[in-house]
């Protein structure tokens, strides 16, 4: 009853609150230049939205941060941060989100407005938003992705599976113009300083090799942190893995796993790693991109199939998946040893101009002048 009674109260704020503080702040003029970079998960500016809020203080545009961890406030100080919101909304000229942002989707928007959203992730493997069974609060009607204007992906084979999860219709939305954070795979002073700062960060990694598990959160973003949670599938091979003196394996955890946001981001871990071990991440396409030997580490593959479902053909991804009864340990050393030449193929050519062939460097460069020439 409890339960049904605080979805009833979200989607009246929703669909009656919200929109009613917007309608009346709307009277006002749009404010030229004005962008607003807002999250509802992080405390600070997401490290997906840094490069392009840079990029556009730079060419003298209006800048506001607008973000807030939703999970870490009272009930009462996130809804004055969403109806906040509102009023700013109402006179922005372009809103930019790399998350589900619901309070941005409450209304419609004036068409003097553009909601672009960079999205947190590269490629299209696992169905997600409404192709999912999960993904979107069931006490949600409507489209928790309404009024976005433009969707930047990784590259041109993820435009259909984002407009399907993202239900939208119109062509031209959804644009291969690459995502902002990849640019740092091309920046060598960046990749440096990075490196200095993981070995102050892991000093148990100096010497050996880095080996990365980054495997996919499993279950609803909204379920509170359990201290006695159940290790996750394959966590018991990973554990024995790190037994290995040669091997230093670090593993990067959703927050909503560990309770704690760690201390390196997990594409920053994935650039100083020599490995990366995942399951069904996006991470992948990234360190494809990046050049680091993936190996496909998949235990409950075949239920994961069922319940959530890919776009394309789980085992077509660039890199190492284990043969048929060989260990994790030897798929491991065989990544070692063939290093970023498994990607020396056609076949993982042919898959990068597909998926991150607009992760090329420039993407930030892209979708600034995106904005600053619609300005």
């Amino acid at each position: 009853m409890k339960r049904i009674f605080r979805e009833g109260i979200k989607m009246f704020s929703q669909r009656s609150i919200f929109p009613l503080i917007y309608n009346i702040n709307r009277k006002k003029p749009v404010r030229k230049g004005l962008v607003v970079f807002a999250d509802a998960h992080h405390e600070e500016l997401p490290e997906h939205m840094r490069l392009l809020y840079d990029a556009l203080k730079a060419r003298g545009m209006h800048v506001v941060k607008y973000c807030f961890d939703l999970s870490k406030l009272s009930k009462a100080e996130g809804y004055r941060r969403m109806t906040a919101f509102m009023k700013l909304y109402a006179v922005s000229e372009y809103v930019v989100l790399c998350n589900n942002f619901i309070p941005a989707a409450s209304c419609r928007k004036r068409r003097e407005t553009k909601v672009i959203q960079l999205w947190h992730a590269c490629g299209a493997l696992k169905k997600f938003g409404y192709d999912a069974q999960d993904d979107v609060p069931d006490w949600y009607k409507g489209n928790v992705y309404r009024n976005y204007d433009l969707v930047t992906v990784s590259g041109p084979d993820a435009v259909t599976p984002f407009r399907s999860a993202m239900k939208i219709k119109e062509e031209g939305t959804v644009r291969p113009m690459g995502v902002s954070e990849s640019d740092r795979f091309f920046d060598e002073e960046f990749i440096g300083q990075l490196r200095k700062r993981f070995e102050k960060e892991y000093p148990e990694a100096s010497g050996r090799y880095t080996v990365l598990w980054a495997p996919t959160f499993r279950g609803a973003a909204g379920d509170a942190v359990s201290a006695d949670a159940p290790d996750l599938p394959g966590e018991t091979e990973i554990d024995k893995l790190s037994a290995m003196r040669e091997i230093c394996v670090i593993k990067s955890l959703h927050p909503h796993q560990t309770g704690s946001a760690p201390a390196m981001t997990t594409e920053e871990l994935m650039m100083c790693s020599d490995v990366v071990i995942t399951d069904y991440s996006s991470l992948s396409f990234q360190a494809v991109r990046f050049g680091v030997p993936v190996v496909y580490f998949a235990p409950d593959l075949e239920d994961y199939e069922k319940r959530r479902g890919f776009y394309f053909d789980y085992s077509s991804l660039p890199g190492i998946h284990p043969r048929e009864n060989e260990t994790l340990k030897s798929a491991v050393k065989r990544a070692l040893s063939e290093g970023r030449s498994i990607y020396d193929n056609d076949s993982t050519k042919e898959f990068l101009e597909r998926y991150m062939s607009g992760c090329d460097g420039k993407a930030t460069e892209r979708i600034a002048d995106y904005i600053t020439k619609e300005a």
